[in-house]
C-alpha cells in the first residue's frame, strides 16, 4: 500500500473517530478519543488493519471501550450503566 493510500486510510479513521467523539457531545471527548485510539491510528498508518468504522459493531465496541472510564455517548447502548461506574 502507498505512503498516500494509507494517509487517506489514517485520516478517515481519524474523521470516523472525531464523528464518535463530537456525536458524544462532551467537551473533552475529543481529546479522550485522540489519546485512546493513537495506537490504531499509527497501525492504519503502517498499513496494518484496525478497527474501523466500516466494521461498525466492533468499531463502537472499542470506542466505547476507550472512552468508558471518561465518558458515555448518550446513543451508546446501556449509557446510563456506564456513566454509573459499569465498565467494559
Amino acid at each position: 500500500m502507498s505512503i498516500p493510500e494509507r494517509l487517506h486510510h489514517v485520516l478517515r479513521a481519524a474523521c470516523e473517530d472525531a464523528l464518535f467523539a463530537v456525536a458524544g457531545s462532551s467537551v473533552k471527548a475529543l481529546s479522550v478519543v485522540r489519546e485512546e485510539r493513537a495506537a490504531a491510528h499509527e497501525a492504519i498508518a503502517r498499513g496494518e488493519s484496525a478497527v474501523v468504522m466500516a466494521d461498525f459493531e466492533p468499531w463502537l465496541a472499542a470506542l466505547t471501550a476507550a472512552v468508558g472510564g471518561d465518558f458515555a455517548p448518550w446513543f451508546v447502548p446501556m449509557h446510563e450503566a456506564i456513566e454509573n461506574g459499569l465498565t467494559l
